[in-house]
């Protein structure tokens, strides 16, 4: 499980992350949306093994 500090780290660069995302044009923030499923899509049996274990 995820400890404090953890889960502090990734709400701040959840954070970071959305204050670059709303200054993006919306075309920019679609291509980049776009990549991240795409990449999901690519490595989803990856992803699973991580959470599963």
């Amino acid at each position: 499980m995820a400890d404090e500090a953890y889960v502090k780290k990734a709400l701040e660069g959840a954070q970071a992350a959305y204050e670059t995302m709303k200054e993006m044009p919306s075309y920019k923030r679609s291509e980049t949306l776009f990549d991240v499923v795409q990449t999901h899509h690519e490595r989803r049996e990856e992803l699973a093994h991580v959470l599963g274990t």
